[in-house]
């Protein structure tokens, strides 16, 4: 661990090996358990099993001149403020800390192309994955100056204000932190519960320091009296029974920006920019059933797509007309947020 970053720390690791900091996670640790039980491996053979079907090298697609393959029509893509951002950081040269990166290495990509040698620190809560990015640097990257920990940004093990620069790629998003804290949190991928995770970053950046971020979430356009006739009609579709019930599931939708959460917790918003995708009707009908825990889909629709699955793949999309028959559009949204902590 370089020693810059070394000095950030509040709390021992658990764990050092190669230089490289892991803090244990006991929620992720029994979820892991429990996966590996249901395909009768131990654990060490899951993460065998699981870490073997990596390429060990997707993440650094960048340095063939992709900066991040995860990252394609998303806000991120060509924007002249973030790259000016990005470059400023690059320039100043000062450590700067990548969270929740995974092995592609979220936003550090961008910054290292310009400045390979600035010292990167990527993290990420899955200790394995972080050790299988460890080994691709190794063997393609021993010129970078590019540090590892793993910990839960629920609870970051850092000094307050001890860092300038942090970055992220759907890193609040995929904080999710352990779902029995919070159910609805877990249900699917947007702001929902995740305030401690954002008050951890703002916690450890120094007064004056950026946060660079794309987050996902999900919004929605809908006729609620249209929705819940449509359901009537089809109510095993969604699992939903009761014109409250779909009020609820739909306005949580409409109730979680992750501006106001950003501001809520101290930021000072220097760029917001939002781009969104309409999501097809299939689209709707699976995050529903997934939202709400129930997977049956009648017949008729049971067939239709299994049929479209032979002869197109796993491509079903709806004609818009059938989409506005129920009555709401649903988006996915990507958001890039510029974030300074005053001081």
């Amino acid at each position: 661990m370089d020693k810059a970053f070394a000095e950030m720390f509040a709390k021992e690791p658990d764990a050092i090996t190669g230089g490289d900091y892991f803090y244990r996670v006991p929620w992720l640790d029994d979820i892991f358990a429990e996966a590996a039980k249901r395909k009768g491996l131990s654990p060490d053979e899951f993460f065998e099993w699981r870490d073997g079907r990596k390429t060990l090298s997707f993440g650094f697609q960048w340095l063939r001149g992709n900066p991040n393959p995860f990252i394609y029509d998303s806000p991120v893509q060509g924007d002249c403020q973030l790259e000016e951002t990005i470059g400023k950081i690059a320039i100043d040269n000062k450590p700067f800390m990548d969270i929740a990166s995974s092995d592609s290495m979220g936003l550090a990509p961008y910054v290292l192309r310009i400045n390979p040698q600035i010292p990167c620190l990527v993290t990420d809560v899955d200790a394995n994955e972080m050790k299988t990015l460890r080994s691709c640097i190794d063997r393609h990257l021993r010129g970078y100056n590019i540090n590892i920990a793993s910990f839960d940004n629920n609870d970051i093990p850092m000094k307050d204000n001890s860092i300038e620069y942090i970055t992220g790629n759907y890193a609040i998003t995929s904080s999710g932190g352990n779902p029995a804290d919070n159910p609805k949190m877990s249900l699917y991928q947007n702001s929902a519960g995740k305030e401690k995770a954002i008050g951890e970053v703002y916690r450890v950046l120094k007064p004056g320091g950026l946060f660079v971020a794309v987050e996902r979430n999900k919004t929605c356009d809908f006729d609620l009296r249209r929705v819940y006739d449509y359901h009537s009609e089809h109510g095993s579709l969604f699992g939903l029974y009761s014109y409250d019930e779909i009020q609820a599931v739909l306005e949580l939708f409409v109730e979680e920006p992750w501006r106001d959460k950003f501001v809520a917790a101290g930021f000072e918003v220097e760029v917001e920019k939002n781009q969104y995708e309409c999501c097809s009707l299939y689209d709707v009908m699976e995050f529903l059933h997934w939202f709400t825990k129930h997977h049956e889909i009648r017949r008729w629709e049971k067939e239709r797509w299994e049929e479209q699955r032979k002869t197109e793949g796993f491509v079903w999309d709806f004609d818009k007309s059938e989409l506005e028959n129920i009555g709401m559009d649903l988006y996915d949204v990507d958001s890039l947020y510029i974030l300074r902590k005053p001081g």
